[in-house]
């Protein structure tokens, strides 16, 4: 299926949806281009969407762009399962600045897991400054011996709440199957 917005500008269709095909037995890509892309391949200027997405607002599996969203994010501002970029927001965010549940950053990480250059801060925080005391910026400086004791005492924690609430919601489901 393709539709192509019949108004253009400098070449490009301001809208394409292109949507892969079989033809003669093959399986055919859609790739789509324009100012606003959408297909399994899309390169847009403003969007892209689809299985592999470009643009500068851009969506996908794979999505590259300014502001990106998708399994795998590279670009400026991302968030993704992994996310790569200036700002990394995801499940593993490597850039500039990163959040994540591992969070790597030249400046600062945030996260259950966190390495960074200038500050890290989460349940495993190391950071470069550690190791070059003028480099400090004001970050809690922690040994490794630290981390892991926070890291042991809050895993504890986390137990003993899932723990209690695995009970209360077992109480729940006993009152609820005596009621009916």
């Amino acid at each position: 299926m393709e539709f192509r917005s019949q108004r253009s500008f400098l070449g490009l269709p301001l809208l394409h949806i292109c949507v892969g095909k079989r033809e003669s037995g093959i399986f055919r890509r859609g790739i789509a281009r324009g100012w606003i892309a959408v297909g399994d391949i899309a390169f847009g200027i403003i969007f892209g969407g689809g299985g592999i997405g470009c643009g500068i607002v851009s969506l996908g599996g794979l999505s590259i762009g300014l502001l990106a969203f998708g399994g795998l994010a590279t670009g400026g501002i991302t968030l993704g399962g992994l996310s790569i970029g200036t700002l990394a927001i995801g499940g593993a965010a490597i850039g500039l600045w990163a959040i994540g549940g591992v969070a790597l950053a030249w400046f600062a990480a945030v996260g259950g897991v966190a390495f960074g250059r200038e500050c890290a801060v989460g349940g495993v925080s190391l950071f470069g400054a550690m190791m070059a005391p003028d480099r400090f910026i004001g970050c809690v400086r922690i040994t490794i011996a630290e981390a892991q004791q926070m890291f042991y005492e809050n895993s504890a924690t986390a137990i003993m709440v899932v723990i209690a609430g695995a009970a209360v919601a077992a109480l729940l489901l006993r009152k609820k199957s005596e009621t009916l």
